[in-house]
């Protein structure tokens, strides 16, 4: 269960949202303070409502994440929800840190225009908001069926045939409907045989959207909306952390080959 400010003044929200946007949290609040300033002038300058839930999987004390919460008082076109995890649910329960974002999508129903989920490792473009958001509508416009769109995407899946989502994307209330703005509990036994499975959040969105006829992903588009920031991985353990490896399709980079494409925190080895 997560607690703290916002949930008031979210359920008070007469206006229209343009982008609801969902990130989980855990120790990168440094980070998650430039991605917010990011998105912040990048709504400012576009004239864009947004509301920025954020839920901290019970990090440490930290004072960045101090600082998120204190946002939670300011009145602003750009609204900032903080909420935390009264313990942490890691890898395994990373379901149910979804479930806290994934709350407001129905809380504010028939509000928003667009959600966006994006890590607290992933710094957004230029015009991030914009960009993203009319791609994803000329996407719409050639296939009304397509709900949601990634904006990041991994060489490891196989995008094109099974319309992978992970955990950088855009979408409509569409989406969420049709997964009954919910995920459903992971089976732990997932990693009994694969200790380097990820959260399987995004294999269970997947799957089951697959299972939709009225809606679907769209096919991955090659290009990355945001870019991976280097820092130390917190769902793996330094021993066994993957290497992953991003297309290097970001949108600004202005090249294409295959490589990590990460910017450094400053923090790495």
């Amino acid at each position: 269960m997560a607690v703290g400010k916002g949930a008031a003044i979210v359920s008070k929200t007469k206006q229209s949202i343009d982008f609801l946007i969902l990130t989980a949290s855990y120790q990168r609040g440094d980070l998650l303070l430039k991605i917010i300033e990011k998105l912040t002038n990048d709504a400012h300058e576009h004239g864009l409502v947004c509301t920025h839930v954020i839920v901290d999987d019970c990090s440490p004390a930290d004072p960045f994440y101090a600082q998120i919460e204190e946002l939670s008082n300011e009145q602003d076109s750009y609204q900032v929800i903080y909420r935390r995890n009264q313990k942490n649910n890691g890898r395994a329960a990373f379901w149910q840190t979804m479930n806290s974002l994934w709350s407001f999508t129905k809380e504010l129903s028939g509000k928003y225009k667009y959600v966006i989920q994006i890590a607290d490792d992933l710094m957004p473009c230029d015009d991030f908001l914009g960009r993203a958001s009319r791609m994803f509508d000329e996407l719409k416009t050639q296939d009304p069926s397509i709900c949601a769109m990634n904006t990041q995407c991994t060489l490891l899946r196989n995008w094109e045939t099974t319309r992978y989502i992970d955990g950088a994307y855009i979408a409509d209330e569409r989406f969420f409907a049709a997964l009954n703005y919910e995920m459903e509990s992971t089976d732990i036994t997932i990693w009994h045989d694969n200790p380097l499975r990820g959260s399987g959040t995004g294999f269970q969105i997947t799957t089951r959207m697959m299972g939709q006829d009225a809606v679907k992903i769209a096919p991955c588009q090659d290009v990355a909306f945001c870019q991976p920031i280097v820092c130390p991985s917190v769902m793996f353990p330094k021993d066994i952390r993957p290497q992953i490896w991003w297309r290097d399709n970001y949108i600004d980079r202005g090249e294409e080959s295959v490589m990590n494409t990460m910017i450094d925190r400053g923090d790495s080895e």
